[in-house]
């Protein structure tokens, strides 16, 4: 009985914590969205922050392969 409880204010707490946030996105502004980013200077990434080429191989999808028989 507990675990129903528990799960069903679970889920009501994500509907309504959902519901907010869908609403602060409709307060939101395309405009001063932009305006932000155009504050943000056009430079290179740190060293630290550059991805190596053995993780660019890593995160591309990989291709189909036939179905073992």
């Amino acid at each position: 009985m507990n675990q129903l409880i528990s799960s069903a204010v679970g889920e009501k707490l994500a509907a309504l914590m959902t519901e907010d946030y869908l609403a602060r996105a409709n307060r939101g502004s395309r405009k001063a969205y932009e305006g932000v980013l155009r504050r943000v200077p056009d430079v290179p990434p740190d060293e630290r922050d550059v991805l190596s080429d053995n993780r660019l191989l890593r995160t591309r999808p990989r291709q189909a392969t036939k179905p073992r028989r």
